[in-house]
């Protein structure tokens, strides 16, 4: 509402600026949190992970 634009127009908008054109899908998020709380993610602590696509 305080850009003025439509929830549709917000997304293509998002879509737009990432380099694979589109939006990072709730399940993509859910794989990186299982494989963070799973074997083999010992080493990995005090970490950013950017789901973006690509998108700097």
């Amino acid at each position: 509402q305080k850009t003025g634009r439509s929830l549709a127009e917000a997304r293509a908008a998002l879509k737009a600026m990432n380099p694979q054109n589109r939006l990072i899908a709730p399940s993509e998020v859910t794989a990186t949190a299982l494989f963070l709380c799973g074997p083999g993610s010992e080493g990995i602590n005090g970490q950013a992970i950017t789901l973006a696509g690509g998108e700097l």
